[in-house]
């Protein structure tokens, strides 16, 4: 299995994919995809009875792959912004339910991914929020404050917060003086499109 393989059934599994399919469509053995799901212990929907098919249901996976194909359309013209997004998403956003979750506590990355959804999906909206060290010597509010001046949030935007303190040693606590920003986005669409764009990224 090639790295590339692995990153589409992750993709393919978040979209709501079985693994029969998943096999089907990566041209892979159903025991390397259930062995890989297992062992990265992604959620795996059950297979597709007869009963359970429908309209709805075939109205709902033409939107998906309407997506994704207006997301693979988007890549086609390797604009510099969009390329950047989806391959932070691909790197480092979080393969995990129908959300599009990207967490860090890099200002510059966090900077270009949001410029990145504001770009290019402007009625998106945001949730923000933030784990950090309860005694590092910045009080919650200040840690909000710095987020919303450097990426344009508004106290509006978040959730609620999380203090760390008794999960870490005191060495580690000064790596992360604004501690780690977690924004999501509620959208399947947003998601279909950019695992569209990186399926038609990775094939170059």
């Amino acid at each position: 299995m090639t790295p590339i393989q692995a990153t589409q059934i992750e993709l393919l599994v978040r979209q709501n994919q079985n693994g029969q399919d998943i096999s089907k469509a990566l041209g892979l053995s159903a025991s390397t995809i259930y062995d890989y799901i297992r062992k990265h212990k992604l959620l795996l929907t059950k297979p597709k009875t007869a009963w359970n098919k429908g309209v709805r249901d075939s109205a709902a996976q033409d939107r998906h792959l309407m997506y994704r194909q207006e997301g693979a359309e988007k890549a086609k013209n390797h604009e510099p912004l969009h390329v950047m997004g989806c391959m932070l998403y691909w790197g480092e956003g979080t393969k995990a339910g129908p959300t599009v979750e990207f967490t860090n506590c890099d200002v510059v990355m966090l900077r270009l991914f949001v410029k990145f959804m504001r770009t290019y999906f402007p009625s998106a909206v945001s949730r923000v929020s933030v784990s950090y060290y309860a005694t590092m010597g910045k009080t919650y509010e200040a840690i909000q404050s710095y987020w919303c001046q450097e990426l344009g949030l508004t106290e509006s935007d978040f959730t609620q917060a999380r203090p760390r303190e008794k999960y870490y040693k005191a060495p580690l606590k000064s790596k992360y003086p604004n501690g780690i920003l977690r924004i999501r986005y509620h959208s399947s669409r947003i998601l279909d499109h950019i695992s569209g764009a990186i399926q038609e990224y990775s094939s170059i």
